[in-house]
């Protein structure tokens, strides 16, 4: 190879480098297309786990009781309605969090915080508080 050659090569490289930059997408970019995707993956599963989870334990309930379809169609109902809450839920990012959130008004009075201070009695000169 010539030192020509070369340089070509160079010149070919640094317009593909600077394509690639221009095209290619942002880390947060992707973060956030990998987020939403998550986010419709789970709701994806949770909607048809309650439907088919709900079916099946319908279809074994009425194979056991002999009921024919009654069973299982209500409950297939509720999957559905379940299905569609926790869907709901997951597109509006309620009850993701780990563990017990208390509502804004319990947490003003919360011990979480550390006890109250304590009152003074009457008589301010007396250092006893049992007094």
């Amino acid at each position: 190879m010539s030192s020509d050659d070369d340089q070509k090569l160079k010149t070919m490289q640094a317009q593909i480098d600077a394509l690639k930059s221009k095209t290619a997408p942002k880390p947060e970019e992707m973060t956030k297309e990998a987020e939403n995707m998550s986010v419709g993956m789970r709701a994806g599963t949770e909607l048809i786990g309650a439907i088919g989870g709900s079916a099946l334990i319908g279809y074994g309930f009425d194979k056991w009781l002999g009921t024919a379809p009654w069973i299982m169609v209500v409950l297939l109902i509720l999957g559905v309605c379940a299905g569609f809450m926790n869907v709901w839920k997951t597109t509006q990012n309620m009850g993701s969090a780990v563990g017990f959130k208390k509502a804004p008004d319990a947490q003003k009075n919360s011990l979480a915080k550390g006890p109250a201070p304590l009152k003074r009695n009457a008589n301010e000169n007396n250092p006893d508080p049992s007094v």
